[in-house]
């Protein structure tokens, strides 16, 4: 399976909002979100554009975790296989990592606003030490073509501009990488 999406630099987040409710996109809801990422120096996985980290959500009363690896991206925007699995005990799958020998690297704090607009999810994220992003992606999981169309399209519907598409990892923005 294929995350298909694309981040973009948002400069005015409640204009784009507004244009997201316009065209009827529905909202889902708004979540925390902490990732603390993970690299093994046997492995050298960020070297090669791949990630495993620890994920915390929070939305509402709901608290889930989650543990996720991603493979480098395929072309100009961020079609990752990834593999992603619910975890029960986030401090117990920590202490796992660095018993086989992970090292954390650092840690990703972000908050986001998330609605569904035309099979695709669309986030209005705020970064910490960063600033907002738009992230759409693709509900699309096998067909990366069909998948990048559908974003593009909503790209475009939200009248963005394409050189504000960001194409380094958060983890490279950061500073963490």
């Amino acid at each position: 399976m294929y995350e298909i999406e694309i981040k973009a630099w948002l400069e005015n987040p409640e204009e784009v909002e507004e244009k997201i409710k316009n065209l009827n996109g529905k909202k889902i809801g708004e979540k925390e979100i902490i990732d603390t990422y993970y690299d093994h120096p046997k492995l050298n996985l960020t070297a090669n554009k791949r990630e495993i980290r620890v994920r915390k959500v929070k939305a509402g009363d709901v608290k889930k975790s989650f543990l996720t690896y991603k493979e480098p991206r395929k072309g100009f925007d961020e079609a990752k296989r990834e593999v992603e699995l619910e975890i029960p005990d986030p401090k117990k799958m920590k202490k796992v990592l660095r018993r086989l020998g992970f090292i954390e690297l650092g840690i990703k704090k972000k908050k986001q606003r998330t609605y569904e607009l035309n099979n695709t999810i669309v986030d209005i994220v705020y970064v910490d030490r960063l600033g907002f992003f738009l992230e759409i992606e693709s509900k699309e999981r096998r067909d990366i073509e069909k998948g990048r169309k559908e974003i593009y399209r909503v790209f475009e519907m939200l009248g963005l501009e394409r050189n504000k598409i960001e194409k380094r990892m958060y983890l490279e923005l950061l500073g963490i990488i």
